[in-house]
């Protein structure tokens, strides 16, 4: 059990701040501890009525008054001399406010060593106790209270229990048996106070004590924010008198600054109040299977440009986290997204091998750090954009246990099928013609798994939808399958059709680039010239478009009627006999508009119902038209704005007439031009802003976060120090520093031959020869190049 505490307030003047402090001392520190308050001859006559009514009041307070002023030393000394030698002390400023649970806090910590002396607090004005800045004087955080800050620090403090050369005096833990073993402060020598408390603590270090910081424990200190000439001339002063006593003392304080052993624990401090900070600022979670940032589990596409660019927009008044699970490094990525800053966090999670390529199993790890996160951050609303890489169940289970409403994106047809595009296993789109047993013969020859994926899936995917608050989707297409897959769930009651966004609004107006006069001096039978643009796989038409240009490759009467060029990623090999295609390969977004200068149309060949396809849509931003086919939702923009083609079909042979039709007849491309021209562009702005007004009808929704969490502190705090260490400017910088050392080695190797070839010439070897007898005859050669290349060149010979 640890013993009693007598707290020893030393007082002369500052009535308020006296106050203030006896106040927080009484209200956060049982009565079993005793409070001796010490009046130093204070010329403020209402520091004695004060500390009497105290007195009078509470039977634990003891107070001492000094006949004539001793200053504070000698104060200190009367004090432990006085109070009960049977107790622990504590040394408090009376300019100090307590904070809850501090004077247990830093017992516990005195006793977590039988050789800690003394402990010292964290302040906001204490040196090298000071948070969140460092050796400095701080303010109370923007947005935080003495008592909400204390708070913080208590909850998220990794108890490091950090060793400094000497206690600060402001508050300072002192066990008895050190005050009685080493004596009491040297009155002497620091009289006039300054220096008091170092000496004690270099003397306990002397007998084998050390002095810790509790860095749960949080006590305000006003202090001082400048030094008087008079004070700092005391601190010079008393500053030699210590250096002269304890000559270690001052190169310990300058190797704990140089060390800075606290770094940890400031980092931690600084990250949990951003964190605090973002949590009063409703924060949204986006719940997806990627980075919007760098290609990760896979390449960036449109659900990963569509996240990003929300984002972009809305982060600029509110944070904004995303979720997602890192299959390649096993760990839960976890970013927070505000004001153009990114605090990145991975925690590691790693899945049971075994089951990794499996739909159905129970990920403990996973479910309790998903809850866990979500509740320590504390999102006012979730959105989930994607699940897939995510054990189904276990998000599931997370998302109703945190009891958080969420919004869900339909970016595909995963809460379908697994086989997110449905394509089946024979390359169809297969929701038409689907049956019960079709989805069983297509299970076993995709998934090798038996007729219950399906039946487990829709289960699962019914609770999910279920469960969501609202449903997102680009378009009217993609919704209707839902609907027509779930009809027992009335979707159509709770779903909202939102475009996608693909421009900003600074750049909306300079995008679309004219093909009218070009178009115009078009002649007919003329070649077309022909763009697929995107990441091409066989959804998205790779062997429709095969056949189409291999149909034009064996017809001589098309070889030049058509150019085409593939701006993207084909996934598929080209036939070698198919000469009439460019591909440019991977593009970044910007380029899109200079790679679409000399394209007549662009084309895309989908075989699946793809929900949105962004790349349409930037497409003709660029003024160029498009062919696509109708199970595309895009057909329907095209449709209504007569912005291209609809192929009624996903046929090479339909989408070849079209276009030699097109070929023979210019002008019906310049009649559409002009509507292309006029295509309704939505910005990111518009985007974002359809979206925070969905959000407003839904977060003002009351969330009990008061509950025990699942995950601690200090697993948020080693989750950030895991975070990259690499910026993408220092990545930058690596690279050019490897290719500079490649330029080096290529110069060095370079340097050798050149080397090589000087030492077998004729000149060399009468030089070695004439270095070497001369060694012989002991004349001591003065010659580096000797010294270092002919000694081996001779024996090497």
């Amino acid at each position: 059990m640890h013993p009693t505490v007598t707290i020893i307030i030393p007082i002369y003047n500052a009535y308020e701040d006296t106050n203030q402090c006896i106040e927080s001392v009484l209200k956060y520190t049982d009565k079993q501890h005793k409070i001796l308050l010490v009046n130093d001859a204070s010329s403020d006559p209402r520091i004695f009525e004060l500390i009497k009514k105290f007195a009078l009041e509470y039977t634990h307070i003891q107070m001492l008054q000094n006949q004539e002023n001793l200053g504070f030393v000698q104060t200190c000394n009367r004090a432990f001399g006085e109070s009960d030698r049977e107790t622990d002390v504590i040394l408090l400023n009376s300019d100090t406010i307590v904070t809850p649970q501090w004077l247990e806090k830093l017992t516990h910590a005195a006793y977590s060593s039988p050789y800690v002396a003394t402990v010292t607090p964290l302040t906001n004005n204490g040196t090298v106790c000071s948070v969140p800045n460092w050796l400095e004087y701080n303010d109370i955080p923007e947005g935080q209270t003495i008592l909400s800050f204390a708070q913080l620090i208590e909850k998220v403090s990794l108890r490091k229990y950090p060793h400094i050369p000497t206690a600060v005096g402001f508050c300072m833990y002192i066990k008895r048996k050190v005050l009685d073993e080493v004596g009491y402060f040297d009155a002497e020598n620091f009289g006039r106070g300054y220096g008091e408390e170092n000496d004690f603590c270099c003397r306990a270090t002397k007998r084998g004590y050390f002095h810790i910081i509790d860095d749960a424990t949080f006590v305000y200190h006003a202090g001082s924010k400048s030094f008087k000439a008079e004070k700092q001339k005391l601190i010079e002063d008393n500053s030699k008198v210590l250096a002269r006593l304890h000559p270690r003392y001052f190169p310990e304080v300058h190797s704990l600054i140089q060390a800075n052993p606290f770094k940890d624990i400031i980092d931690n401090i600084e990250l949990q109040l951003k964190i605090d900070n973002f949590k009063r600022l409703s924060p949204l979670c986006f719940i997806l299977h990627n980075s919007i940032d760098e290609p990760i589990n896979n390449h960036l596409g449109g659900t990963e440009y569509h996240c990003a660019a929300l984002i972009s927009n809305i982060s600029k008044t509110r944070p904004i986290y995303t979720l997602f699970f890192n299959q390649n490094s096993s760990l839960i990525e976890f970013d927070i997204y505000y004001q153009q800053q990114k605090i990145n966090f991975k925690f590691p999670c790693e899945f049971q091998e075994k089951y990794r390529q499996q739909y159905f199993h129970h990920e403990r790890h996973f479910l309790r750090l998903m809850v866990g996160i979500l509740q320590y951050f504390q999102p006012k609303l979730i959105h989930i954009h994607h699940l897939i890489g995510l054990p189904l169940a276990d998000a599931i289970a997370a998302l109703q246990k945190v009891d958080i409403p969420y919004i869900l994106s339909l970016h595909d047809y995963y809460l379908i099928c697994p086989n997110y595009n449905l394509i089946d296993y024979q390359e169809k789109f297969c929701f038409e013609h689907k049956t019960a047993e079709s989805c069983q013969v297509c299970i076993q020859k995709i998934f090798n798994q038996g007729e219950e994926l399906k039946y487990q899936w829709s289960i699962l995917c019914q609770n999910l939808l279920a469960g969501a608050t609202l449903i997102i989707a680009p378009s009217k297409t993609a919704i209707s399958y839902f609907e027509r897959e779930y009809p027992q769930l009335n979707l159509q009651e709770k779903s909202k059709v939102i475009r996608h966004g693909i421009i900003s609004q600074a750049n909306q107006q300079i995008t679309k680039i004219s093909y009218n006069d070009k178009l115009h001096v078009n002649k007919k039978n003329q070649t077309l010239r022909v763009a697929l643009v995107g990441s091409i796989n066989i959804a998205k038409g790779a062997k429709l478009f095969i056949d189409l240009v291999d149909k034009i490759s064996c017809q001589q009467e098309f070889v030049n009627s058509f150019s085409f060029e593939i701006i993207g990623r084909f996934n598929l090999p080209l036939p070698e006999h198919i000469k009439n295609v460019r591909i440019r390969n991977a593009y970044n977004r910007e380029e899109l508009g200079f790679l679409l200068e000399n394209i007549d149309i662009a084309i895309f060949p989908n075989i699946w119902a793809e929900t949105y396809c962004l790349t349409v849509d930037e497409v003709l931003s660029h003024g160029v038209p498009v062919i696509v086919t109708s199970v595309n939702a895009a057909s329907d923009r095209v449709k209504e704005f007569g912005a291209g083609w609809v192929c009624n079909s996903t046929s090479a042979d339909d989408f070849l007439n079209i276009l030699i039709y097109l070929q023979k007849n210019p002008a019906e491309i310049t009649k559409v031009l002009t509507k292309v021209q006029n295509f309704p562009i939505v910005c990111y702005e518009e985007m974002a802003q359809n979206y925070l007004n969905e959000y407003a009808k839904i977060q003002n929704c009351e969330i009990n976060y008061d509950i025990t969490l699942e995950i601690s502190p200090e697993e948020i705090f080693q989750a950030y120090l895991l975070k990259s260490d690499l910026s993408i400017y220092q990545k930058e910088l690596m690279e050019q520093s490897i290719e500079t050392l490649q330029k080096e080695l290529v110069e060095l190797n370079q340097l050798k031959v050149m080397i090589l070839a000087m030492e077998t010439s004729k000149l060399w070897k009468i030089r070695v020869a004439w270095l070497n007898l001369k060694k012989r005859i002991g004349i001591k050669i003065n010659d580096s190049w000797m010294q270092e290349r002919g000694d081996k060149i001779n024996s090497a010979r």
